[in-house]
């Protein structure tokens, strides 16, 4: 399956997303079209298949999280354990595909709506007070919210630095306006 990913990837680069047929991608990463479909069903499905395993990766994080903090806290910890092991130069490009598609938008946003979900569920594990699942709900979408903005500012500028860096900092900017608002 990555050997299908990344065929697809460099073509879509090369080629442009909309010119690339299936076929052609099959016919890169050196298998059949029968068997390209046993793997995705479009060309959607390829650039939106490295965010698959997120959000069950995202809800063993959060519970895996041994730290005290507060639900934000536990959200930044296991989002910066995840970014550990990411491809910044791959997602680079899936981004730049899935700005260039409004059918990829919208399937983008409804992966991170998912991502979302896992990580309220696990916070509602972690704190199963049911007076708290709204503030909770509202954390899993920041944290997400901050993933996503960093991930759209890393892929417009490579030079800004990495993921992680971006994370970290969009973080911060939070904690300043939510201490400065209180005061």
């Amino acid at each position: 399956m990555g050997r299908i990913t990344t065929s697809a990837l460099e073509l879509f680069g090369r080629q442009g997303y909309e010119a690339t047929t299936l076929e052609a991608v099959a016919a890169e990463a050196g298998i059949s079209p029968r068997t390209f479909f046993h793997y995705f069903k479009s060309k959607e499905d390829i650039v939106l298949a490295w965010q698959d395993g997120l959000p069950g990766q995202l809800r063993s994080a959060i519970l895996a999280e041994t730290g005290a903090g507060t639900p934000l806290e536990v959200l930044k910890q296991a989002l910066l354990k995840l970014l550990d092991g990411y491809d910044a130069t791959s997602a680079d490009v899936i981004i730049q595909l899935i700005r260039s598609s409004d059918r990829l938008q919208v399937a983008n946003h409804a992966k991170l709506m998912n991502l979302e979900d896992a990580a309220a569920q696990a916070l509602e594990s972690r704190w199963p007070d049911m007076e708290r699942r709204s503030g909770l709900r509202i954390a899993a979408t920041v944290a997400v919210g901050a993933l996503r903005i960093a991930l759209d500012r890393r892929a417009s500028a490579p030079e800004a630095g990495s993921v992680s860096v971006l994370f970290e900092e969009l973080f911060k900017a939070l904690e300043i306006e939510v201490l400065s608002s209180a005061a």
